[in-house]
């Protein structure tokens, strides 16, 4: 499947909804586009199902309407984050003890610069 069929995928109408400008994807930060991308590019290459990924974006997304909105509103990458943290985990391609790590190791690249 082209990126362009997995973004129409993504694309579609409700809480998994890619946010967009003018028709553009938008992204506040270089590490959205990141994730996005890694997203994509795992899907693609087999390592989840498109499906199983954009379920779990809901469910994230969802939990977080649950819970006390913060009053910045969603942030709707950090949902995506979250959604590709619980795919990989659930399919055995990184453990949480590999992602909390790996986050360590990124803040402290990040406050060293």
């Amino acid at each position: 499947m082209t990126r362009h069929a997995i973004v129409e995928r993504l694309d579609a109408h409700g809480p998994g909804k890619l946010p967009r400008i003018n028709g553009e994807l938008t992204f506040s930060a270089p590490w959205e586009a990141t994730v996005f991308a890694l997203a994509v590019a795992l899907s693609d290459a087999g390592r989840f199902g498109l499906h199983e990924f954009h379920q779990l974006l809901i469910g994230e997304i969802q939990e977080w309407e649950r819970q006390a909105q913060p009053a910045g509103g969603l942030d709707y990458y950090q949902r995506w984050l979250a959604a590709l943290e619980h795919v990989l985990c659930r399919r055995g391609l990184l453990t949480r003890a590999e992602l909390q790590t790996r986050a360590a190791v990124l803040v402290a690249h990040d406050q060293h610069r």
